[in-house]
């Protein structure tokens, strides 16, 4: 009597104590669940507010750019709010330039993918490729040396007179040298083989990675 006594006292307290250890595990779920419920909502929210943004910026090129956001997962490893943001910040050089309508649209998305590329190539967050290309643009050439790009403020006037982006009077306005330094980029770009670098190693690790947080994300 004695022993049956001590093992239902003994078995009374494990199971109390693993009463406690899966009211610890479902608080934690319920938290976690929580969290993530909020994340989605923020990330919700960025997304109308990028999607307001590529409208205001693309208009008769929006739908292009909205239609090539959807693969942007697979194809350069951002979820389609990111793919829409950089978008966006690659065309407010290409309106600055001059492109409207479907031009403004591939000039961006060539250049969503050469970040993507990038980040791919140097190893580096996707925003990170992406901040150094738009500083590119924008005239700075530090952020580009760090890539491996390197070109001066002569190169880019030459290669503006060579496109035939000079105006009537043989001046260059800042929009044609945008466009002269978008074409050095890319020029450059090809030439060390960091182009379509991405599609060529997306079943590696490190891009698997990026299009399985893009996904999440989505």
């Amino acid at each position: 009597a004695k022993s049956l006594d001590k093992f239902s006292k003994s078995s009374a307290q494990a199971a109390k104590r693993v009463g406690k250890a899966f009211g610890a595990m479902a608080g934690a779920a319920g938290v976690a669940a929580v969290g993530l419920g909020a994340k989605a909502v923020d990330l919700a929210s960025d997304f109308d507010e990028s999607m307001s943004k590529t409208k205001a910026i693309f208009r008769d090129g929006a739908d292009s750019i909205i239609a090539a956001s959807k693969d942007a997962a697979t194809a350069v490893g951002v979820s389609r709010g990111e793919f829409l943001d950089a978008a966006s910040a690659f065309g407010v050089f290409g309106v600055a330039a001059g492109l409207t309508g479907d031009d403004l649209s591939k000039f961006s998305a060539d250049l969503v993918t050469a970040s993507a590329d990038v980040a791919s190539f140097s190893n580096l967050r996707p925003e990170e490729a992406l901040n150094k290309l738009r500083a590119g643009l924008s005239g700075e050439t530090e952020p580009l040396k760090q890539l491996g790009i390197l070109f001066n403020a002569a190169a880019v006037d030459a290669k503006a007179l060579e496109m035939g982006l000079a105006d009537v009077n043989g001046e260059i306005t800042e929009g044609s040298k945008i466009m002269a330094r978008n074409a050095l980029i890319m020029e450059q770009l090809g030439s060390m083989g960091a182009m379509g670098d991405f599609e060529r190693t997306s079943e590696g690790l490190a891009n698997q990675q990026r299009i399985l947080t893009a996904r999440l994300k989505d």
